[in-house]
C-alpha cells in the first residue's frame, strides 16, 4: 500500500514527537532519582554526629564541608530547583502524550481513507 505524501509527513512528525516524549520521560526519571539522592543526603546530614566530618564531592575531589548549615541550604535549593524542573517536565510529558494520541488518531484516519 502506498501512502500519500501527507500521511508520510504525519508519520514523520509522529515519530519525532514520540522521540521527544521518550527524551522527556527519561529526563523525568533522572530528575526524580537526583531528588531522591538529595533527600537522602539531607537525611544523612541530619543523622550524623555534629563532630563528624562531612565531605562534598566536587568533580573527582572530596572536599571537607566546614559549614553544615550552608550545605543543607545548598541541598535544599538544589532539591527545590529539581522539583520545579520535574513539574515542568511532567507538564511537557502530559502535553506530548495528549498530542501523540491526537496524531495517532489522525494517522489512523488517514490510513482508513487511503484503503
Amino acid at each position: 500500500m502506498e501512502m500519500s505524501p501527507e500521511t508520510e509527513k504525519q508519520l514523520a512528525q509522529f515519530e519525532q514527537t514520540r522521540q521527544q516524549y521518550q527524551t522527556i520521560a527519561t529526563q523525568l526519571i533522572q530528575f526524580k532519582q537526583m531528588i531522591r539522592e538529595v533527600e537522602r543526603a539531607l537525611e544523612e546530614t541530619g543523622k550524623v554526629d555534629s563532630n563528624a566530618k562531612i565531605y562534598r564531592e566536587i568533580g573527582a575531589l572530596m572536599i571537607e564541608v566546614s559549614d553544615r548549615e550552608k550545605l543543607k541550604e545548598e541541598l535544599m535549593d538544589k532539591k527545590e530547583t529539581m522539583e520545579i524542573r520535574t513539574k515542568s517536565l511532567q507538564s511537557q510529558e502530559i502535553e506530548l502524550k495528549k498530542h501523540l494520541g491526537e496524531m495517532k488518531a489522525d494517522i489512523e484516519n488517514a490510513f482508513s481513507k487511503e484503503s
